[in-house]
């Protein structure tokens, strides 16, 4: 009875063959995946290198309107400061060429 099997027995040939078969099919599965996910991200949309450029370019722009910005300010309160030390020095400068005509005008009428 060589041709004639029994339930409890599974011929080992059989199974080595369905064995391989499924893990052909689950490494073909898993290329399959594999390769539509690379096209995914190749093909998909992404930004392109000029989008990245305008972004930064954008962002360039508006830093540079930011510190354009605070240096005017900055620049402003210097010229405040500035006329106000010159006032105050002015001030001390008349009030010295004062304290002198005064000396002058006491030394004159000795």
């Amino acid at each position: 009875m060589k041709g004639h099997m029994t339930p409890d027995t599974i011929p080992w040939p059989i199974t080595a063959n369905w064995l391989l078969g499924l893990t052909g099919a689950l490494a073909l599965s898993y290329l399959a995946l594999e390769v539509t996910a690379r096209c995914r991200k190749l093909f998909g949309k992404n930004q392109t290198v000029s989008e990245d450029i305008k972004r930064l370019s954008a962002d360039c722009e508006r830093r540079h309107e930011l510190i354009r910005g605070e240096m005017d300010e900055r620049f402003r309160e210097f010229t405040i400061e500035r006329a106000r030390s010159l006032a105050d020095l002015y001030e001390k400068i008349n009030r010295v060429g004062e304290d002198v005509a005064y000396i002058r005008g006491k030394i004159s009428n000795q």
